[in-house]
């Protein structure tokens, strides 16, 4: 289990978010998840609002990767 390094932990909390996940054949879907929380170092927690192609992808392929825009320092 790969688990979410502490300087990302730090830097979630507030950000936007993007969640792309794929179905069997390859085809993608990224949504945004503004509500993307920290629940430890393996886990992360978001509200899934419209959850027909992200959780139907995530029955069957369990992997996800997740995109951050957020403010850099200066």
């Amino acid at each position: 289990m790969t688990s979410i390094p502490k300087e990302i932990q730090d830097f979630l909390p507030g950000k936007m978010a993007w969640v792309a996940t794929a179905d069997p054949g390859g085809r993608l879907n990224v949504a945004p998840k503004g509500s993307i929380q920290v629940v430890d170092e393996h886990t992360l927690l978001y509200a899934d609002v419209f959850p027909k192609k992200t959780s139907g992808h995530l029955e069957n392929n369990h992997q996800l990767t997740v995109g951050v825009v957020g403010g850099g320092k200066g």
